[in-house]
């Protein structure tokens, strides 16, 4: 009978110790269950006590020893009582009864380099058991790691800024990865419109998130392309790091602007000789110069002579390109009976534009005759040599003669 009751008294001491883990903390549910390196969250960690016991005083640590690629925002120890929940968690008062469920929530920030994966996060819970006992659980959860890329155009560059037909241009397309993920193999490719031919691929590479990287297209609006608003499609292709193909279709917006039309002007005159008096043969040359935007074909010039002037009145010069000079040249002769003047002659230049238009210009030249100069006649000028060889042999036989 002793022994049994010293066997009881023995068992008695050492029930604390005996019920001393009937407290058994489980994580039921995480959220979210993914992020993105470099992302910043809210981490909701939901746990149930499924022991046969309560746990009073309860807090949890997470990531204790900062093994895991999340970085704690605030307080890593967070006391779970109804004071938490009103937004107090340095406070602890109440107890987890058995089958009761509580959540922790930490802000948290993933690391901006951490690989894609599935990493294991510790969560450490600390308490006080029905003997007033210290208590503490190692509990683990898996967070993926993951992101995807987003690509967007982020900028639209020409060289020219205003494109005319049969001009050659630069597109530059600048692209930007917002996504939380690289984006590798990444490839342009152009859908160009009618009238508008060149390069259709440029390749880019790894894309990393948060960067840039452009594309340069080299390409040529032709002559017959139509003004007005061209789009051209971009295809983007790329991998993403989970060895996905993605494609995704865009567009972006070219003008092109009517050429404007050739314009000749006079940029220089020249008469030979340079003095032109009545009755004279001279050459005239009248130099023109193509400032407009295009080629002027088949040019004509000519000119409405008044009756002063007779002779050839039209020159033909071919073609005069953008930028480049000619001269028209015409043989003409003042008439005898012209009156000493300035003259005005209109001018009329013919041409055909590049798309085999005809333009005509009106110009207006001056040119200007001027009086002959005054000679004494012949015999004038013979009597008067006489008269002056007499007076001198006078002077002389005088002279002689005082003498």
């Amino acid at each position: 009978m002793r022994g049994r009751l010293i066997l009881l008294t023995f068992w008695m001491l050492f029930i604390p110790f005996t019920f001393a883990d009937n407290v058994d903390f489980y994580i039921m549910k995480v959220s979210p269950e993914e992020v993105a390196p470099g992302e910043t969250t809210t981490l909701n960690i939901t746990i149930a006590n499924l022991g046969i016991d309560y746990a009073a005083y309860v807090y949890a640590i997470l990531d204790p020893d900062s093994t895991s690629p999340l970085s704690v925002l605030g307080a890593k120890k967070i006391y779970v009582t109804k004071y938490a929940a009103e937004g107090q968690p340095t406070k602890y008062f109440g107890v987890i009864l058995q089958n009761e469920r509580f959540t922790v929530r930490y802000r948290v920030h993933v690391d901006k380099d951490t690989a894609f994966g599935t990493y294991t996060v510790p969560l450490k819970l600390v308490w006080r058991d029905a003997y007033n006992n210290v208590q503490s659980e190692n509990l683990e959860f898996g967070l993926k790691v993951a992101g995807d890329p987003e690509i967007v155009i982020a900028g639209v560059n020409k060289t020219p800024a205003r494109i005319y037909p049969d001009t050659e241009f630069t597109l530059v397309l600048a692209f930007e990865n917002i996504g939380t993920a690289k984006a590798e193999n990444v490839k342009v490719e152009l859908s160009l419109p009618p009238g508008i031919t060149g390069e259709r691929v440029a390749f880019l590479g790894t894309l990393e998130r948060g960067r840039q990287a452009a594309a340069t297209f080299s390409l040529k609006a032709e002559k017959e392309a139509e003004a007005g608003a061209k789009k051209i499609g971009v295809r983007l292709s790329y991998t993403t790091e989970e060895n996905a193909q993605e494609q995704l279709d865009k567009e972006v917006e070219v003008f092109i602007y009517e050429k404007e039309p050739a314009n000749l002007e006079v940029a220089g005159l020249d008469t030979s000789p340079a003095k032109l008096t009545p009755g004279a043969a001279f050459t005239l040359s009248i130099q023109l110069e193509n400032i407009g935007k295009q080629d002027a074909k088949a040019v004509k010039v000519e000119l409405a002579l008044p009756e002063a002037f007779s002779g050839g009145q039209t020159s033909y010069l071919g073609t005069i390109k953008q930028d480049d000079t000619s001269t028209a040249i015409f043989d003409l002769e003042v008439s005898p009976l012209a009156e000493p003047k300035s003259y005005r002659l209109p001018v009329k230049i013919y041409y055909l534009d590049e798309k085999g238009e005809l333009h005509e210009e009106e110009k207006e030249i001056a040119i200007i005759i001027t009086s002959p100069e005054k000679r004494l006649p012949l015999g004038l000028l013979g009597g008067v040599g006489i008269l002056l060889i007499i007076a001198l042999a006078w002077w002389r036989r005088r002279r002689s003669a005082q003498l």
